[in-house]
């Protein structure tokens, strides 16, 4: 009981924050394609020549309309993949 307090609303609330293995024991949970495609707003912006792409903080100019659609295309269809896959393009850079 040393790690409770009582709260006047009559709830029992912890005192000590939970660990990482009290929280999540399984470890971190697996988002859904969805989920992951969820957490980050995508614009586009179609231009005289070409197109940019944001997601998130993210801004990818493309050559062409058509290429910036098939990457999106890629993207929604398998995000966890086409992010690693980013990450790797943005880290050499």
């Amino acid at each position: 009981m040393r790690d409770q307090v009582y709260n006047p609303e009559g709830a029992t609330l912890r005192q000590n924050p939970l660990t990482i293995d009290e929280a999540v024991p399984s470890g971190l949970p697996t988002l859904t394609d969805q989920e992951v495609l969820q957490q980050h707003n995508i614009f586009i912006e179609f231009l005289s020549v070409g197109a940019m792409i944001r997601i998130g903080c993210k801004t990818i100019p493309f050559r062409s309309a058509k290429e910036a659609i098939e990457e999106l295309y890629a993207y929604v269809n398998n995000p966890k993949r086409e992010i690693e896959r980013w990450k790797k393009i943005f880290n050499k850079q």
